[in-house]
Formats: structure tokens, sequence, C-alpha cells
């Protein structure tokens, strides 16, 4: 699987509320998982990172295997839809070695 980077600008531009799923589609490629959250909203998970990563899913879950933990670095972002429509997502950075957060940010409407 070799998904698309997923870039903080583009993150930047999702708003809730507003982007639909087809936009989320056209920004950052396939998901690669879609499940449902306990509310019944549907969830998109997208994940990238260098060339020492490797995912694959196992439903209901998805692996993320590094050959060299020392350096790699992986981005993850799930957004949450209401029927078409961004409700909430939330992007981070990991290093995968000790799964520390480089730095991650979020928004929407599910805490309002």
């Amino acid at each position: 699987m070799s998904p698309r980077d997923i870039e903080h600008a583009e993150v930047k531009k999702i708003e809730a509320g507003e982007t639909t799923k087809e936009e989320i589609i056209s920004m950052f490629g396939a998901p690669v998982s879609i499940t449902v959250n306990s509310k019944g909203f549907e969830v998109y998970m997208f994940i990238s990172g260098d060339s020492k990563l490797q995912m694959w899913q196992v439903p209901p879950i998805f692996v993320i295997y590094v050959d060299s933990v020392s350096s790699a670095k992986f981005k993850m972002l799930s957004v949450t839809f209401s029927g078409d429509t961004v409700i909430d997502w939330n992007f981070s950075v990991r290093a995968a070695g000790g799964g520390s957060q480089a730095g991650g940010v979020s928004g929407g409407m599910l805490g309002e």
C-alpha cells in the first residue's frame, strides 16, 4: 500500500460542517480504513509515513510495521462524517519507536 502523503497545509483546509467526503478523498486519496464509531458516525483513517513504513489491514484494525524504528515517523488523520459532511477530525505526527507524539491538531463539532 502506498498512501498519499498527508500534508499539514491540506489538513488545515478541513472545515467541520463544510468539507465533504468527496473533498477529503480528493485531498488525501483513499482511506486505509473506514469504520463506524460508537455514535454511528463513519470514520475514515488516513496514514502516511517514510519509506520504512509498511501497513496492512486486518479488520477491524490496521497494523503498522517499521523496518528501522530509530528514524521512522508517520502521520495519522482520522475524519468523522455525519452523512457526507465532516463533523470532526484529528491529525497527528508520531515517532514509530516510542509512540511519542511529535505534534497534533484537531477540529470539529463533536465536543460542542
